[in-house]
């Protein structure tokens, strides 16, 4: 880690030389610290950056909001993809929300074969078979 930020100060500095007395003094090629040299400066901006939350989601998150631009937001495929995008979530493509949207689709009966008199409350649906697919997707 010293050789690579000594070999980062001399170049920053414009110090030239360096390099060549690194390799000499701890026996290495030069092209071996060129490497660490550009490794740490890859790693600098991760280590030293704001103190960013890194979000994920499953897939199970996702899908819940997949569905919930769909149908709460009235969203087209094509406006939720871009979002996901700008996002930075997984499963964003279009194809890949489409084919979701009709997978869950196809779970739920169609209408006409859920009975009117049911109350509409969670712990009663979840209980009826037409409601029973969807809990193998959370």
């Amino acid at each position: 880690m010293s050789i690579a930020h000594r070999a980062i100060e001399a170049e920053k500095n414009r110090e030239w030389g360096v390099v060549t007395e690194l390799s000499k003094t701890y026996d290495i090629c030069t092209t071996f610290i060129y490497t660490l040299r550009n490794g740490l400066k890859a790693l600098i901006p991760l280590i030293f950056s704001p103190n960013e939350e890194i979000i994920s989601y499953s897939k199970k998150e996702i899908i819940k909001k997949i569905l919930s631009y769909r149908l709460e937001g009235a969203m087209s495929i094509s406006a939720i993809s871009t979002i996901m995008k700008r996002e930075g979530l997984n499963y964003s493509g279009q194809s890949t929300i489409s084919q979701s949207l009709s997978a869950i689709g196809a779970l739920i009966s169609p209408i006409e074969s859920i009975p009117y008199n049911v109350p509409l409350c969670q712990d009663h649906l979840t209980q009826h078979s037409y409601f029973h697919n969807l809990r193998y997707l959370w």
